[in-house]
């Protein structure tokens, strides 16, 4: 596959904030840029909607169809299972003082044991 190289006119600003947040998802610019001109081919226009008031997410039709958000008691983030029925629960974080009442020491722990008092 051949290459050719686009040049743009971008403000600095928003050259520096997209690639941050190119960044932050794993991507460099000319990959993010690839991306859009395969989305816009794939859809035959431009890849969202392009309006004059601020964008309101609307989830697409089907987007979390067999997808469920899930917590593992109040407190809690959700997170997304893909396969509900072969979901690995999310790790339980150990809370202060869970263990309480749970431990306890042998009431004739300090005292001197049989084998060792030729040691003593």
């Amino acid at each position: 596959m051949s290459t050719a190289n686009i040049n743009i006119s971008v403000d600095s600003e928003v050259e520096a904030q997209a690639q941050e947040m190119f960044k932050s998802l794993g991507l460099d610019m000319s990959t993010a840029i690839n991306i859009f001109l395969r989305q816009a081919i794939r859809q035959h226009g431009i890849p969202f909607a392009v309006t004059a008031e601020p964008a309101k997410r609307m989830p697409q039709p089907g987007c979390m169809k067999g997808k469920i958000w899930m917590a593992d008691d109040f407190d809690a983030p959700l997170h997304l299972v893909e396969d509900p029925l072969h979901a690995k629960p999310a790790p339980k974080i150990p809370k202060l003082g869970c263990l309480e009442g749970k431990i306890w020491m042998s009431d004739d722990f300090d005292a001197p044991m049989e084998e060792f008092k030729e040691y003593m």
